[in-house]
């Protein structure tokens, strides 16, 4: 499930502002990861990166896009090793971090009879859902984390998003290649 990495230089500016002495350079790394679309197991993949860690690239509606695999509110795993520790893919284009529920809303319908009489029961399950192509965070911050009287939600911090990568497929070899 992790992949191997290639590296080369995809461009190169110098920026220098008017009212600075300062000036750098902006340099956009093309990131070849060795994997093609048909390696995607359940739609995913974790690539390891040199410079940003962990990526889960995540095939959505038969686009692909890569998503920072750490939760932005504590860093743990977006996609872990398990099935229990798996992100899920929202409808919406959104990925769910299963630690903690930053995922969409959604809810479970059923129906239960009692002493002859038809019972219709709804729950709600609130999540956060990271937008897969902006990594904004959609729907209530960190809902599984507690509230508490007065101070409300101490561990869930302030809301952040995740960050996201440009994802493109190699046109001669068919492998998926990362803009870092």
């Amino acid at each position: 499930m992790f992949a191997s990495k290639a590296q080369h230089l995809r461009s190169s500016a110098t920026i220098k502002s008017a009212n600075s002495r300062h000036s750098f350079k902006v340099c956009a790394v093309s990131v070849n990861t060795g994997i093609k679309k048909t390696d995607l197991k359940d739609g995913k993949f974790v690539f390891e990166s040199d410079t940003k860690g962990r990526i889960l690239i995540q095939e959505f509606m038969g686009e692909l896009y890569a998503i920072n695999n750490k939760c932005p509110h504590l860093g743990l795993p977006l996609q872990g090793k398990t099935p229990l520790l798996s992100a899920t893919c929202t409808k919406n284009g959104g990925v769910v971090c299963s630690v903690h529920g930053s995922g969409t809303l959604f809810c479970i319908s059923f129906s239960i009879h009692i002493l002859l009489i038809k019972h219709h029961f709804i729950i709600l399950i609130k999540t956060t859902e990271f937008d897969l192509k902006t990594g904004a965070n959609v729907g209530e911050w960190c809902p599984k984390v507690p509230t508490l009287p007065v101070i409300g939600k101490p561990m869930a911090g302030e809301p952040k998003p995740a960050e996201v990568y440009p994802v493109s497929v190699d046109e001669n070899s068919g492998e998926i290649v990362l803009e870092l």
